[in-house]
């Protein structure tokens, strides 16, 4: 998760910051494709749904056919999904959601944790009337889906008939001696940091190649420079002051013992390379759902959606076909 680079990783990467180093990056930079950004998304039909605490989530949706719902991950948005919104929009509904005080989603009154964020979710699968849908989360997006079914399993296989757990975690999310602890005290020191940065007016990143060093290390090796200027621009415009309130929870996430009894199929997909949800966790998520496969991604990143597109597609179009036809056939 890039929380917990932003967190533990900003000190790194000023120790690394040579001369050598800024050239390379500004090297790779210069090799973003003129106007390749604002191309990114496809066209898309926009909604936005007002939740009970005054929450505005706003979703983009495109194609027809059996649902697909992608949930990003922290500081990043649904723009991230372009190439998702692209190639599985041909033969299936795809809604991608801004998760509040991400992307052009506005938070509300009750401050943001994993359990408010899985609300809004279901308040959005309910205002968009969506049934049998195979439901994918990123990261941060994941530990959402995760929470949702520990705590209203319920109420989301009512909506959903399949998990799609991309680069994520049901925690814990290291094995050192008293984690929960180190990391409570590590997200109140940095949650007090990014309120400073919030009251002067900075984002979460610093200015210059630093931010786009920072937006790199989510990669694999080689990422095409402008899916990381993508990812870093995404960062930048995420509130600050949300991501503060949601650091604690999305640190001390552990949901290792109460998934067991889950009866979704799921689909685990994770990169070799990816720094901060490593494949151990992955492993441990597909061992502890009782219906679930893992794919593994050789050499790929934490950002998974921009480094392998078409193998996410694929699998995911190969997850969900079997997955909506048990759905079919049991109903």
């Amino acid at each position: 998760m890039k929380a917990r680079w932003v967190a533990l990783g900003v000190g790194a990467a000023v120790g690394v910051g040579s001369v050598v180093q800024r050239q390379l990056v500004r090297r790779e930079r210069a090799r973003i494709e003129p106007g390749g950004e604002g191309d990114f998304v496809p066209p898309v039909t926009e909604r936005t749904i007002e939740t009970d605490d005054g929450a505005a989530i706003h979703v983009v949706e495109r194609g027809e056919g059996p649902t697909i719902v992608l949930l990003h991950g922290i500081t990043l948005a649904a723009a991230i999904w372009g190439n998702q919104l692209r190639d599985l929009a041909a033969t299936h509904r795809v809604i991608a959601i801004d998760q509040r005080g991400h992307g052009r989603s506005r938070p509300g009154r009750e401050p943001a944790d994993l359990a408010r964020l899985g609300t809004d979710l279901l308040a959005v699968l309910e205002a968009l009337d969506v049934h049998d849908a195979v439901l994918v989360g990123h990261s941060m997006g994941g530990m959402v889906v995760l929470r949702l079914l520990a705590d209203r399993p319920d109420a989301l296989a009512e909506r959903v008939v399949g998990l799609g757990l991309v680069a994520t975690s049901g925690g814990p999310l290291s094995k050192l001696p008293y984690w929960e602890l180190l990391a409570r005290t590590l997200a109140r020191l940095v949650a007090l940091r990014l309120h400073r940065l919030d009251g002067v007016g900075r984002g979460l990143l610093p200015p210059g190649d630093l931010a786009y060093l920072i937006a790199r290390r989510s990669f694999g090796a080689a990422p095409r420079p402008a899916d990381v200027e993508l990812t870093r621009s995404i960062i930048d415009d995420t509130s600050v002051a949300v991501v503060a309130e949601l650091l604690g929870d999305v640190m001390t996430v552990d949901l290792s013992g109460r998934l067991g009894a889950a009866d979704l199929p799921a689909l685990v997909v994770v990169g070799s390379k990816d720094r901060l949800t490593p494949p151990w966790h992955a492993r441990g998520l597909a061992a502890a759902l009782p219906s679930a496969e893992l794919l593994v991604l050789p050499g790929c990143g934490h950002m998974v959606m921009l480094e392998r597109p078409g193998e996410l597609a694929a699998a995911l179009e190969r997850f969900a076909g079997p997955t909506l036809r048990r759905e079919a056939t049991s109903a």
